[in-house]
């Protein structure tokens, strides 16, 4: 029984147009080992480009056959002990994946993993293209059997029809131009039952040999003519010279040795080079370079029809043309030239190339802003000042520094020091102007503390300060212009002193007199030292005295706790650092009034917390 072994391809098409039904080429029929169907063959064309997996290969005794197929999805890696060689220039790819691409045009040869027999391809190729082996299991899904062995009808006979065909994607029915079947019926020379038989198609007609499980070869000759200019590159050899000597073996339509002989004729080119220098731009062969170049060239032909390349090296100088635009603030010397009112001026002369140059000028001549003379000025200590109001601006650009720190308000000045101002027009023509400002030092008003005064008694005021005096109400007092007049009040009064140095700085100072009938000595009954600062402390609260002897605080066992001369004192509960306990205490006070009048005042006092 002959067996031949497959795998399917799938034909990918860009333009999505249907898959053509691949071309066979040639076909092992018979075994070359010692097995049956064990190194069987078949050689195809590819039509079209796309992954192992979509091809299928159909055989047997059926137009079309329907015997056996296998898919190229049971493409495996090469497990027998054979080899697949080419002695040639062609490259063996080995499949062993079903999604590897097979180009469009490509050959490819379908045989078992597991062959025993050595195969040299040379023969096949074509000397261009790669021959793409695939090999594909024989025992599939894990069975002992093959499901690409033929059945039915396929007894070795030289009578026994044989159809072959590989189509795309299953489709038996296959859209080919030719016939879909190859049909390889033996014409009475079949050699039955024989190992290394097989098949080739010439014109769709089957060819038969029996070669012992080689590749035969079948020879042609012919001649290749050129005629090139310089060299001349012929499979993969570079001839530069004349020659009919050389020959080339290749492969024929059938897939077997061509020797070709070329006779060559080898002319040359001829190149030359054209020197140019020019301004700005040049016109050559209907091209205009505004550039230096030595790269372009003209390419026409000889009297033996190669390349006469001219080369140019050219070289552009290009004039110059300069503008440039000043703003001054007076006359402007150009070229030598003074210009001393604003507009456009042209200087034309040659540049160091030859080449006609200009250069513009763009002029504008403005006046500067004047300032006039810097400034000295003096202010109070509290008051501002508006420097603007010193130089007034309209459409000016001014710019302020403070000792030379730049500034951004100028309205509300207190600080003395150097104020600059530069003063700029759109031109930028400046004027500068300075103005030292001196702040005056704070005038002092003190109008003393505040105080208890008895009523119709008089009460001496305690003013202070450095300038002229005046006391505001005016009308209690001996005279409001002094620092410490004597004042005569007969009820709570706020009096104001105003102080004015010789510079008219002024300051004011309030002080406030509390009045109450006297002269008195007023001694509170209780106080409460608990730290919430509402009496803390107890004191005598003196009226119309002029003289304090003491104050005086006893406890009830006769013990002096505190003491002291001085009006505003007072005790606030400790004694030796320690917290006095809550009770009643004996004070005492001894004063003289401002009418002369001497007295003791005793009055009992309680301490809470």
């Amino acid at each position: 029984m002959r067996r031949f072994c497959f795998i399917a391809f799938f034909i990918f098409s860009l333009n999505n147009t249907k898959a053509q039904c691949p071309s066979i080429v040639m076909a092992m029929v018979n075994s070359c080992g010692g097995s049956e169907g064990l190194n069987e063959f078949v050689l195809f064309t590819t039509s079209t480009s796309n992954t192992a997996s979509n091809y299928s290969f159909y055989y047997g005794s059926t137009n079309p056959p329907s015997q056996s197929s296998l898919s190229g999805s049971d493409a495996a890696p090469i497990t027998g002990t054979g080899t697949i060689i080419s002695n040639g220039s062609c490259a063996v790819i080995n499949v062993t994946s079903p999604t590897t691409i097979i180009p469009a045009g490509s050959q490819v040869i379908i045989i078992p993993a597991s062959f025993d027999q050595n195969y040299d391809i040379t023969g096949l190729c074509n000397g261009n293209t790669a021959i793409y082996v695939i090999y594909v299991r024989t025992n599939l899904n894990g069975g002992s059997s093959s499901n690409w062995s033929a059945t039915g009808n396929l007894g070795n006979t030289a009578s026994t029809p044989r159809y072959l065909q590989v189509v795309v994607n299953g489709n038996s029915s296959c859209n080919s131009a030719s016939a879909p079947v190859s049909n390889y019926t033996a014409a009475g020379n079949w050699p039955a039952n024989s190992n290394g038989n097989f098949v080739y198609w010439l014109d769709n007609m089957p060819n038969y040999a029996n070669n012992g499980c080689s590749i035969l070869g079948i020879q042609t000759t012919g001649d290749t003519t050129a005629v090139a200019c310089s060299s001349f590159s012929w499979y993969g050899n570079l001839y530069t010279s004349s020659t009919n000597l050389a020959t080339h073996t290749t492969i024929n339509h059938l897939g077997f040795d061509s020797i070709i002989t070329l006779n060559l004729t080898i002319n040359q080119p001829t190149s030359s080079d054209t020197f140019v220098t020019a301004c700005n731009s040049f016109v050559w062969q209907n091209q205009t370079f505004i550039t230096s170049n030595n790269t372009a060239i003209f390419t026409t032909t000889n009297a033996v029809n190669c390349d006469s390349v001219v080369r140019l090296n050219l070289t552009i100088n290009n004039s110059d043309f300069n503008a440039q635009t000043t703003n001054t603030c007076d006359a402007y010397i150009w070229n030598g030239i003074n210009y001393q009112n604003s507009g456009d001026y042209i200087y034309q002369y040659s540049n160091a190339f030859g080449c006609a140059s200009a250069d513009t000028l763009h002029l504008t001549i403005t006046q500067k802003p004047e300032l006039g003379i810097d400034i000295a000025d003096t202010i109070c200590f509290g008051a501002s000042v508006n420097l603007e109001t010193y130089f007034p601006a309209t459409n000016f650009t001014d710019n302020w520094t403070f000792n030379q720190t730049r500034i951004n308000s100028i309205q509300n000045v207190t600080e003395s020091g150097n104020y600059q101002l530069i003063r700029l027009v759109t031109s930028g023509c400046a004027d500068t102007a300075n103005i030292n400002l001196v702040v005056l030092p704070i005038v002092v008003a003190n109008a003393g503390p505040d105080g208890i005064a008895a009523i119709n008694y008089p009460y001496q005021l305690l003013g202070s300060g450095a300038g002229q005096y005046s006391w505001e109400p005016n009308s209690v007092l001996n005279d409001p212009n002094i620092a410490n007049p004597i004042a005569t009040i007969q009820s709570n009064t706020t009096f104001v002193l105003t102080v004015i140095n010789n510079a008219g700085c002024s300051n004011k100072d309030s002080v406030n007199i509390k009045a109450l009938e006297g002269p008195q000595v007023y001694l509170p009954t209780a106080f409460t030292p608990n730290g919430d600062r509402l009496n803390e402390k107890i004191k005598p609260i003196c009226v119309g005295i002029s003289r304090f002897d003491y104050f005086r605080i006893f406890n009830r066992y006769g013990v002096l706790i505190f003491e002291t001369n001085k009006i505003g004192e007072g005790w606030d509960g400790f004694y030796k650092g320690k917290r006095q306990p809550s009770g009643n205490y004996i004070s005492t006070v001894k004063v003289k009034d401002i009418i002369g009048k001497e007295y003791i005042k005793t009055s009992n006092l309680l301490l809470m917390y």
